[in-house]
């Protein structure tokens, strides 16, 4: 994956680049390695392109499940809120937006 990124960037192609960094993201959360996805997560969000509003929000959706998972659900929803404004317009990624935001108030409640 590493190379891929490295492709991407040396071609110039954000697109690529942003999706190839969600996915080494992903790649990280789910080994349980939770603070290298975020932080590829994170780098991914950097990358900013025009037209690709269902690849941004879908990695803001897994950056906050890295922090829900973490027991952070005042970032989970930060980055869910951010979803959410990018996602405006796609009903299926805020279909998905508002059911991680409701499993957090579950958290939270079943924590009370």
């Amino acid at each position: 994956m590493q190379r891929s990124v490295a492709a991407c960037a040396a071609g110039k192609l954000p697109q690529g680049k942003k999706y190839a960094l969600a996915l080494v993201g992903l790649g990280y959360s789910s080994k349980g390695e939770f603070k290298r996805a975020i932080d590829y997560f994170r780098l991914s969000d950097a990358v900013h392109v025009d037209g690709a509003d269902g690849d941004a929000a879908y990695c803001l959706v897994l950056l906050g499940n890295c922090y829900r998972e973490r027991a952070d659900y005042d970032s989970a929803n930060f980055f869910y809120r951010k979803a959410k404004s990018v996602a405006a317009n796609d009903a299926g990624s805020m279909i998905n937006i508002y059911k991680n935001m409701a499993l957090v108030d579950i958290l939270l409640w079943k924590k009370q």
